[in-house]
């Protein structure tokens, strides 16, 4: 071979060879790399196996616990229920209970449960009842004000108010508080409490209610009841009424003064509306305005409105509640000033009050205080004993009051009053009184008349009721 030939091949060999090693590492190389790309795959794949493994372990450990949980308040709930028997330390033992336990609910899941608190061994106590309040529930009432070194109640005005009255209790139950108490017998939708003074012995049989103010715009009567009651109380030892000292009068029949029987109406027609503290009761009440507007039943000037007003606060008519005839009585359709019956008979706090005191007395008789036209209302379509017996009571205010009798069939009043329903449904006798003369609220200057000529009725009552 010449020789330059051979250089040549040997060039071309060294080549060949320097090519083969390139590939050689390049190959190599390669898959190294895929290697570690295996590697990290496989790293990735186990740790997210990893994480899956670990959420479904947890899902376990919440599905278990709620399993005990629900185990644990079946058991409770079921013996709460069902008691069991008492024990001899007097406790409540728990009946048997065959719901799982918290273990036996974990083995069904690979993961255990959070450790759950035992289950109790003793059923709960239950939450007593509250204890209801009595009628003649204990009046709280503190003033502040000195009492009065002379008489307690001064009429000066006819705007003689809820906290007058108030006041005036007090007082008279601290200066005689062997001869009168005074009980709340219910409190009203604006939370004023109705009040009831009682004179008269603890072991009397009979009792006689006597309410005043039931119509808003009557509440002349109140200082009416206040002073009556002041001087019954202040005479009960050296005054008598049919040779009978005061005192004497009630040992055996009990008088209930209840002087303001609708103080919400009452503190509406003295200081208009602004006189509710119930906000939502207020905007009722010029929802009533409007709607009295709509049907020219009040007045547009807005004093002579509120000054008008018999409605209670919620604007029903009290004397129309009661449940004796209330189906068919007349007036408005709706919440009004005056007229509306209420949604159902005896719907409000005020004639609930006066039904709930008749019921826990032994009631033998009702007066209502009205205001205008100085008449007797009586007669309510009674017979025999009982109807002698009222057109009695009413001759004997006659006599005192000098006020005019009237039927109420003759006169076709509405039935549906307090009067009605104590003589047509608690067929004890009743009558209605109307103080005053022509209009309402009754002028002041009404007040010396109004007063003399019923100052006596307390005493005669009591004389009355006690000899039936």
């Amino acid at each position: 071979m010449p020789k330059s030939n051979k250089y040549t091949y040997l060039n071309e060999l060294e080549r060949s060879q320097q090519l083969d090693r390139i590939n050689t590492m390049e190959s190599g190389g390669h898959d190294s790399g895929n290697d570690d790309r295996n590697r990290r795959r496989e790293r990735e794949r186990q740790r997210r196996e990893e994480e899956r493994r670990r959420h479904v372990a947890m899902l376990r450990i919440v599905l278990v616990t709620a399993l005990a949980a629900v185990a644990v308040l079946i058991f409770i709930v079921t013996g709460g229920i069902f008691g069991g028997k008492n024990t001899g330390g007097g406790g409540m033992k728990p009946i048997a209970d065959t719901t799982p336990t918290p273990a036996e609910a974990a083995r069904e899941v690979t993961t255990a449960p959070t450790p759950v608190p035992d289950a109790p061994t003793e059923a709960p106590t239950p939450t007593p009842t509250p204890t209801p309040e009595p009628v003649l529930a204990y009046w709280e009432y503190v003033s502040e004000e000195p009492m009065p070194m002379g008489d307690i109640v001064s009429v000066t005005s006819d705007l003689y108010t809820y906290e007058q009255m108030c006041r005036d209790l007090n007082f008279l139950r601290e200066r005689y508080s062997d001869k009168v108490q005074v009980y709340r017998i219910g409190r009203t939708a604006d939370g004023r409490d109705l009040l009831d003074a009682v004179i008269g012995s603890e072991s009397a049989e009979k009792d006689v209610i006597v309410q005043y103010s039931m119509h808003a715009r009557e509440y002349i009567n109140t200082p009416l009841a206040m002073r009556q009651l002041e001087e019954f109380l202040k005479g009960w030892d050296s005054q008598s009424y049919s040779g009978k000292l005061y005192g004497t009068l009630v040992e055996n029949v009990r008088l209930h003064i209840l002087p303001m029987a609708n103080p919400d109406g009452v503190s509406i027609s003295q200081s208009g509306f602004d006189a509710i503290r119930n906000e939502s009761m207020r905007q009722k009440l010029n929802e009533i305005w409007q709607y009295d507007l709509s049907i020219d039943h009040g007045s547009s000037d807005y004093e002579t409105y509120y000054r008008r007003w018999k409605a209670n606060g919620r604007g029903v008519d009290l004397n129309r509640n009661f449940d004796q005839n209330w189906e068919t009585t007349g007036g408005t359709p709706w919440y009004s000033s005056a007229g509306f019956r209420g949604e159902w008979a005896a719907s409000e706090n005020e004639t609930q009050a006066i039904v709930r005191l008749a019921d826990a007395v032994n009631c033998v008789g009702e007066i209502a205080y009205h205001s205008m036209g100085q008449v007797i209302y009586w007669d309510y379509g009674t017979t025999g004993e009982l109807h002698a017996r009222d057109e009695k009571l009413a001759t004997v205010v006659e006599r005192l009051t000098g006020y005019a009798l009237n039927s109420t069939i003759d006169t076709g009043q509405n039935s549906s009053g307090c009067s009605d329903y104590f003589i047509l449904v608690r067929k004890v006798p009743a009558i209605t009184i109307e103080t005053g003369k022509e209009t309402c609220p009754v002028p002041f200057e009404q007040w010396p008349d109004l007063w003399e000529r019923n100052r006596y009725v307390l005493p005669a009552l009591a004389e009355l009721f006690a000899g039936f």
